[in-house]
């Protein structure tokens, strides 16, 4: 806070002090943040947002602005993480982020920095893409992401937990009307306007410490029995009767208790203890874990269990995009690894496995024993979807290619069968065996799935 006010801070493309009051007004410029030295009367989306948060908000507040976007809303990745970061260690309380990204490398970028953010006591108010399509950061976890409501009438609003799109979507009315030039102007409805709308509301019940799980009871009319849908919000883990390499991992795993944030179990044992210490948990047991937190992250099976049941997905038709299959020898990191460098090659590559602990290595676990395989091909459709991916690859682990073939009817287009010695793949087109390499040759898969 400054000046004993919730300090907000709106990152677009400027709010202009002729039309509103401004505490800091700062600009990305290359690869530093500086004060803004032009200023204009023009009323710039920023400056929309700022007027609706000006028009809703009851508490006092000191609003500033970092400009990263240019006149037509265009900008780059690298502007936002140094503007996040600059919130970070200027005392900002609440971000409204009417902006986002829906391209998937993005996602990698500013996954660390929203978590830092978060863990700092920052509150992130994010707009979701008008497209549907899924975005960031608005996706994570540890943001409250917005969307508006074409149901809901002005002041109103709901949380609606999205299968999709990421976990307790605030919706809301998405247009207002605000006062510019002694004029009052209606609104265009939007995502991004249904945003600081939303971040008035948030900074009205702020207080030092407030934290997702309390925005999102608050706005919600009711609640279900997890807090979260995706394992994106862990910076440091410790691992409690697990065993789990750190180098395959997105995040540092720790010796040390109290410097986690986050404790991975493989045994129920001490679940509570580690949630009165105000540790998340993961729990990678097969035990059926129905519990929830007012405070706390708890990520399990049952989690994506639940997903699946809540998913509202509708198109269950043939997969459109390529499918690959992978069995064999050390099958899990060879997917993730195939992943790796389909993404290096900008292919958007959506990773499965039936394993839970490849929920852990960026794949998304698939529990093809607890459910219909009528509802797993729809969740994966609704993640290819939302997702957009480009790609769909299969980690079999302990299943055949008929087995899941004919539980979830899912046709594969290339399969590999590897081990010790060589690696087998297989196509309409061809058969091509490759014997003495580390890993499967993605400009072989890339250029077999690309060819007329």
């Amino acid at each position: 806070m400054v000046n004993n006010k919730v300090h907000v801070c709106i990152i677009d493309n400027g709010v202009f002090c002729g039309q509103v009051h401004l505490y800091k007004n700062m600009e990305v410029v290359g690869n530093e943040i500086r004060l803004v030295i032009s200023e204009s009367d023009k009323l710039s989306h920023g400056s929309s947002c700022a007027k609706v948060i000006e028009a809703n908000i009851e508490k006092s507040y000191e609003l500033s602005s970092i400009t990263i976007l240019d006149s037509y809303g265009k900008g780059e990745v690298g502007s936002l993480l140094l503007a996040l970061e600059w919130c970070k260690n200027n005392a900002v309380d609440i971000i409204n982020l009417s902006l986002g990204s829906t391209y998937f490398k993005d996602r990698r970028l500013l996954q660390e920095i929203i978590n830092e953010c978060a863990y700092s006591g920052l509150i992130i108010v994010a707009a979701l893409s008008n497209s549907g399509f899924a975005t960031y950061p608005a996706g994570f976890t540890n943001v409250i992401a917005v969307r508006k409501s074409d149901v809901l009438k002005r002041r109103e609003y709901k949380v609606n937990y999205s299968a999709g799109l990421g976990f307790g979507i605030v919706e809301t009315y998405g247009s207002d009307t605000v006062l510019v030039d002694g004029k009052m102007h209606q609104t265009r409805a939007s995502n991004s306007i249904a945003t600081p709308y939303v971040t008035s509301k948030i900074a009205d019940i702020y207080f030092k410490g407030i934290t997702p799980f309390y925005i999102r009871r608050f706005f919600s009319q009711e609640q279900i029995d997890i807090n979260c849908f995706y394992v994106d919000w862990i910076r440091t883990a410790y691992l409690s009767h697990v065993q789990l390499p750190s180098r395959i991992c997105s995040f540092c795993v720790s010796d040390d208790l109290d410097s986690s944030d986050t404790v991975i179990l493989g045994e129920m044992d001490n679940i509570e203890h580690y949630l009165d210490a105000g540790k998340n948990i993961i729990y990678l047991g097969n035990d059926k874990l129905e519990m929830t937190s007012d405070h706390c992250y708890i990520w399990s099976r049952y989690n994506r269990e639940r997903q699946i049941e809540l998913n509202s997905y509708t198109d269950n038709e043939d997969i459109e995009i390529p499918v690959i299959f992978v069995k064999g020898c050390d099958s899990l990191n060879k997917v993730r690894e195939l992943c790796r460098k389909m993404i290096e090659q900008d292919y958007n590559a959506y990773g499965i496995t039936d394993k839970i602990v490849g929920e852990l290595i960026g794949l998304r676990y698939i529990p093809v024993e607890k459910k219909k395989g009528t509802d797993i091909k729809k969740y994966i459709c609704s993640e290819i979807f939302y997702g957009q991916y480009d790609i769909l690859i299969c980690d079999l682990g302990n299943y055949s290619k008929e087995d899941i073939q004919t539980e979830i009817c899912i046709e594969p287009d290339v399969y590999i069968y590897a081990d010790d010695a060589e690696i087998s793949v297989y196509s309409e087109e061809e058969s091509k065996v490759f014997k003495k390499i580390k890993g499967i040759p993605e400009q072989y898969i890339i250029e077999l799935l690309t060819r007329e």
